[in-house]
C-alpha cells in the first residue's frame, strides 16, 4: 500500500470501519466472538458492501487479528487451550467450510442468517452470565479429556464434530460461527455431561479455545478465497485501513480488560445485537413472511434449548441438596433424639432423688440420741 500510495484512498473511503474495529477488538476480547461481530454489519449497513464482500472482509481481518491473539494465547497461556475441543472442531470446521462454499446462498438469506445468529447467541450469552450463574452452573478448571471408548465420549465427539461442521458452514457465509458453535457446545453439552468426572471446561478456557478455532477457520477461508481470486479491490482497501488496528488491538484487548470492563463490553454487545437485529429487520428483511417464519422458528428452538438446559442443571442440584439435607438430619430422628434425651434426664433425676433419700435415712440411723441439758 505504501509503494502504490493508496493509504489515503483506503482511509478516506473506509475510516468508519477503522473506528468500529477499535470497539470490535474489545468486544472480541470479552466475548467468545471474533471481530466479525462488528465487521460484517458495518461493512453491509454503513459501507454498503454486499454480503459476500462483508464475509470476505470479516475473514481477512480475523485471519490477522485472531491469529495474533491465538499466538499470544499459545505462547503465554497455552494451559487454557482445551486440546480435545480445538482438535475436533478444527477438523470439522474444515469440512464445514468446504460444504459451505458448495452451497449457493443469496445475499438476502445471508443477512437473515447473520441477524438471527447474532440475536440467538446474544440470548445464550445473557443466559450464561445471569440465570445460569444463579443456579450454580460453573465449570471447573479443565483437566485433560480422557479418550476412552465409552458411549458418552463417542456420542459427545460425534456431537462436537457435527457442531463444528455447522460452525464451518456459518463461517463460510458470515465470517463467524465456528468459535460460537464450539462455545455453545461446551456450555450446553460437554460441561453438563463431564462435570461430575471433573473434566468440565472453564469459561476462560472455552473462550481461549474458541479464539484458536476461529483463527484457524479464518485462515482456511482466506486461503480458499485467495485461490478463487475474486476478492474485490474495495475489500482489500478496507482491510488495509483496519489491518494495523487489529494486529495490535485483538491481543491487547484481551489483556487489558478487567472483569468490570468485560462486563461492560459484554452488555454493549447485547445492545449492539438488538440494534443490529432491528436495523437489518427494517432495511433488509422488511415484510418478508418466510424470513420472519424462519427467524421465529430458530429463536423458539433456542429458547426451548435454554429452558431444557436450565431444567437439566437445576433439577440434579436440587435433588443433591435435598439428599444431603435428609442424610444430615433425617425426618423424625431429631424428635426421637429429643425424647431419648428427656427420658435419660428423667432417669438421672430419679436416681439422684433415690440416692439422696437413702443417704438421709442412713445419717438419721447413725446419729447419736439427743440429750437435753437442764440448767
Amino acid at each position: 500500500m505504501t509503494e502504490k500510495g493508496i493509504w489515503a484512498e483506503a482511509f478516506a473511503g473506509y475510516y468508519p470501519m477503522s473506528l468500529a474495529m477499535i470497539v470490535g477488538c474489545l468486544i472480541a476480547g470479552s466475548t467468545p466472538l471474533g471481530g466479525a461481530v462488528v465487521a460484517f454489519p458495518v461493512a453491509v449497513l454503513v459501507i454498503k458492501f454486499k454480503p459476500v464482500q462483508g464475509r470476505d472482509f470479516a475473514v481477512l481481518i480475523q485471519s490477522v487479528g485472531m491469529t495474533a491473539a491465538a499466538y499470544l494465547i499459545a505462547t503465554k497461556k497455552s494451559e487454557m487451550v482445551h486440546a480435545y475441543l480445538v482438535r475436533t472442531s478444527c477438523v470439522a470446521n474444515t469440512i464445514g467450510v468446504i460444504l459451505g462454499f458448495c452451497i449457493a446462498l443469496p445475499g438476502f438469506w445471508v443477512n437473515v442468517t447473520y441477524m438471527t445468529y447474532m440475536l440467538v447467541f446474544a440470548g445464550i450469552l445473557l443466559y450464561k452470565h445471569t440465570a445460569a450463574a444463579k443456579i450454580g452452573v460453573a465449570a471447573l478448571q479443565p483437566k485433560v479429556h480422557s479418550d476412552d471408548n465409552s458411549w458418552c465420549t463417542i456420542l459427545t465427539t460425534f456431537g462436537l464434530f457435527l457442531s463444528g461442521i455447522i460452525g464451518g458452514v456459518l463461517a463460510s457465509k458470515l465470517g463467524s460461527g465456528s468459535d460460537t458453535m464450539a462455545y455453545v457446545f461446551g456450555v450446553f453439552v460437554y460441561n453438563p455431561l463431564f462435570a461430575k468426572k471433573g473434566m468440565a471446561i472453564a469459561e476462560s478456557s472455552l473462550t481461549a479455545s474458541s479464539v484458536v478455532i476461529m483463527a484457524y477457520t479464518s485462515i482456511v477461508i482466506t486461503v480458499i478465497r485467495l485461490v478463487q481470486g475474486d476478492v474485490d479491490r474495495e475489500v482489500f482497501l478496507c482491510w488495509g485501513a483496519v489491518l494495523w488496528i487489529v494486529v495490535f488491538g485483538a491481543p491487547i484487548g484481551s489483556l487489558v480488560l478487567s472483569p468490570q470492563r468485560e462486563t461492560f463490553f459484554r452488555r454493549l454487545f447485547y445492545v449492539l445485537a438488538l440494534v443490529q437485529f432491528a436495523t437489518f429487520a427494517v432495511l433488509k428483511i422488511k415484510a418478508n413472511a418466510i424470513a420472519w417464519l424462519v427467524i421465529g422458528i430458530t429463536v423458539l428452538a433456542a429458547i426451548l434449548g435454554i429452558s431444557a438446559h436450565a431444567f437439566f442443571i437445576q433439577t440434579p442440584a436440587k435433588l443433591n441438596t435435598d439428599t444431603a439435607a435428609s442424610i444430615k438430619d433425617p425426618p423424625g430422628e431429631k424428635q426421637l433424639s429429643e425424647m431419648e434425651s428427656e427420658a435419660s434426664t428423667g432417669a438421672e433425676a430419679d436416681e439422684q432423688t433415690s440416692k439422696s433419700s437413702c443417704n438421709t435415712s442412713d445419717e438419721n440411723s447413725a446419729s447419736p440420741p439427743v440429750v437435753l441439758e437442764t440448767v
